[in-house]
C-alpha cells in the first residue's frame, strides 16, 4: 500500500453535480481534432492535475513497489512514494512540483530537479510565486522548521506557521511567520521582524498590498491585539476581526475591525470610524475605483437588534438580516447591491433601492455585468425558482444553479442552467437549449459569441457548443485545474476526454 504523506491536494474523480456549474457557452460539433496522449489505468491515477493553460496534465502512478509522475504521458523518476496531493502547475503552466519520498528522507521536485533533502516537507504548504519564477516551502530538520525560497534555505526556527508563506503581487517580495523560543515575528525578505506572543498565522493577515509596497499584519501582547503596518504598530485593542486586513486596490488605504470594551470600530489609516455593537469584519469591502468603504455593522438595543449597511461613514436602511459576502460594488464603483432580509421577506437592495420580495434569494449569485449597467441574481417564489435581470423576472424552474448565472464579457448576454422535472437546461437570454440529463461546467467564449458546457448524454459527457453535442466520453475533465479553455481569439476550445484507458486531449473548431 502507498503511504499517505500529506493531507492536502485534488482527486480525479470528475463530478457532474448541478450546483457545482458556473456558467454555459456554445459551439458547433464535427470539427474536433482528438490526440491520443496516454493509454494508462486511469482508476489507479493519483493527483491528476491540468495545467490553467489546459495544455500539460500530470498524475502519479504505481510502477511495481514504486511511484512516479507522468507529465504529458512520459513518466519521471521512479520513487518509494509520491505526495500525490501536492503535485501541481504553476500559474503561468510553465513550471510544476511534487513532494517525493526516498528511504526515510523528502525532497520536492520542481521542473523535474530533485531538491535538498529532509526529514519531513510539510505537505500542501508549496507556492509559487504570481510571476511562476519563484517558489517557497516548509521543511523540517532534526526539531527545527525553515523556510526554503527559491532552493536557498532560511534560518532554523522552533515552528513556521503552514499558512504564513506570501509573496507580493509583484513576486519581488517574501514574507512568513517564525517562532523562535516563546516568540513569534514575521521574516520579510530575510529579515525578522520585531518578536511578539503571537503573530496570526493566516495569509489573510499577513497581506501585501496590491501595489506590493506595503505589509501588514495581526499580532498579539499582553493580552492586547494590534496590527503592525510597514512596521508600525497600531494602538492596542482589546480584540480584533481576525483574518481581516483589507488594502484598497490603489494601496493607499488600509482598513480592519477592532473590539474596544463592548463597543465595535472600524479603522482605516488608523482613524477610528463610528462604534457599533457589532461589524462584520468579513464585510469591509473598498470599491474598485477605492474611493468607498463599505461594511455591515449592528446594534443590539433595543431588541431585537438590528442590522444596516454603512457606506462611507452613512447608515443604510435597517433590516432583520443582512448577509455577508452578499455586498457587490459594479466594476466602476458607481453601483453597488446587497441582499437583505425583513419579516418573512428576503430581497435584493440595488443603490439603496429594495428589489420585489422572494420567499429567498440564493446566496452569491447577485452580480454585475461587465459594463456595469445590468445586475441580475437568482431568486425563490412559490416553490419555484427564476432569475432576476434588471428587476424582471425571468421563466420559473424547478431548480436554477446559483453558480450558473453568468454575463458574457460584452455584457449583452446572460445565462443560467436550470431544473426542469428530471431533465436540466442551459438557458440563454431566456431562450432554452436542448435539455439534458445533467448539465455543468459553462463559459462564454471571449468574444461572447458562444457558449460552451458540458452534457451527460445516456450515462457519457459530451462538450455543446452553440447547441450542438460533440462526441461523446466516459469523462469531460473539468474539474482539478480541467476546464473548457477558449484560445483568445475564441476560433477554438481546447479540453481534455477520458474514454476507457484512454486521455484525449481535443481541440474544437469555433465556426
Amino acid at each position: 500500500m502507498k503511504k499517505i504523506i500529506c493531507n492536502y491536494g485534488r482527486f480525479i474523480l470528475i463530478g457532474v453535480a448541478f450546483m457545482g456549474l458556473v456558467g454555459c457557452s456554445l459551439f458547433r460539433a464535427g470539427n474536433a481534432q482528438e490526440t491520443l496522449v496516454v493509454t494508462s489505468d486511469i482508476a489507479r491515477w493519483g493527483g491528476f492535475q491540468v495545467s490553467p493553460d489546459n495544455k500539460h496534465f500530470a498524475f502519479s502512478k504505481q510502477i511495481g513497489k514504486k511511484w512516479t509522475v507522468s507529465l504529458d504521458g512520459k513518466d519521471g523518476k521512479l520513487y518509494d512514494n509520491i505526495g500525490d496531493l501536492t503535485l501541481m502547475f504553476s500559474s503561468d503552466s510553465n513550471r510544476y512540483c511534487y513532494l517525493a519520498q526516498e528511504n526515510d528522507k523528502m525532497f520536492m521536485v520542481i521542473d523535474g530537479v530533485e531538491q535538498a533533502r529532509y526529514r519531513g516537507i510539510t505537505g500542501g504548504m508549496f507556492v509559487f510565486s504570481p510571476d511562476s519564477k519563484r517558489y517557497a516551502y516548509i521543511a523540517a530538520e532534526g526539531e527545527k522548521s525553515l523556510v526554503v525560497v527559491d532552493g536557498k534555505e532560511g534560518k532554523r526556527y522552533d515552528d513556521v506557521a503552514g499558512g504564513s508563506l506570501v509573496f507580493s503581487n509583484d513576486s519581488k517580495r517574501f514574507a512568513y511567520a517564525a517562532k523562535d523560543g516563546d516568540k513569534w515575528m514575521v521574516v520579510l525578505d530575510g529579515e525578522e521582524g520585531k518578536r511578539y506572543d503571537i503573530v496570526v498565522p493566516s495569509i489573510s493577515t499577513l497581506t501585501f498590498s496590491p501595489d506590493s509596497k506595503h505589509l501588514a499584519y495581526a499580532v498579539q501582547q499582553d493580552n492586547q491585539f494590534f496590527v503592525v503596518h510597514d512596521g508600525k504598530e497600531s494602538n492596542r485593542y482589546d480584540d480584533l476581526g481576525i483574518g481581516l486586513l483589507t488594502f484598497s486596490p490603489d494601496s493607499q488605504k488600509l482598513a480592519f475591525a477592532i473590539k474596544q470594551k463592548d463597543s465595535w470600530i472600524v479603522i482605516v489609516n488608523g482613524q477610528e470610524q463610528k462604534q457599533y455593537d457589532t461589524v462584520a469584519p468579513a464585510t469591509i469591502k473598498f470599491s474598485p475605483d477605492s474611493k468607498h468603504l463599505v461594511y455591515f455593522a449592528a446594534r443590539l438595543t433595543p431588541s431585537p437588534e438590528k442590522f444596516f449597511v454603512v457606506t462611507d461613514g452613512k447608515e443604510g436602511k435597517e433590516y432583520d438580516e443582512l448577509w455577508p459576502g452578499s455586498f457587490v460594488f459594479s466594476p466602476d464603483s458607481q453601483r453597488w447591491g446587497y441582499l437583505a432580509k425583513s419579516g418573512e421577506d428576503f430581497f435584493v437592495v440595488i443603490d439603496d433601492k429594495e428589489e420585489a420580495k422572494y420567499s429567498g434569494i440564493g446566496l452569491g449569485s447577485l452580480h454585475f455585468s461587465n459594463d456595469s449597467k445590468h445586475y441580475a441574481y437568482v431568486a425563490s417564489k412559490g416553490g419555484k425558482s427564476l432569475t432576476v435581470m434588471d428587476g424582471k423576472e425571468g421563466a420559473r424552474y424547478d431548480n436554477v444553479a446559483v453558480g450558473s448565472l453568468k454575463f458574457s464579457l460584452d455584457s449583452s448576454r446572460l445565462s443560467y442552467a436550470a431544473v426542469t422535472g428530471s431533465k436540466q437546461v442551459m438557458v440563454i437570454n431566456e431562450k432554452e437549449d436542448q435539455k439534458y440529463d445533467k448539465i455543468t461546467g459553462g463559459v462564454f467564449s471571449p468574444d461572447s459569441k458562444h457558449t460552451v458546457y458540458v452534457a451527460v448524454i445516456d450515462g457519457k459527457q459530451a462538450v455543446v457548443v452553440d447547441g450542438t453535442p460533440s462526441k461523446k466520453y466516459n469523462r469531460i475533465i473539468i474539474t482539478f485545474g480541467g476546464a473548457l479553455i477558449f484560445d483568445p481569439g475564441s476560433t477554438s476550445l481546447r479540453y481534455y476526454a477520458v474514454d476507457d484507458k484512454n486521455l484525449y486531449s481535443v481541440v474544437e473548431t469555433v465556426r
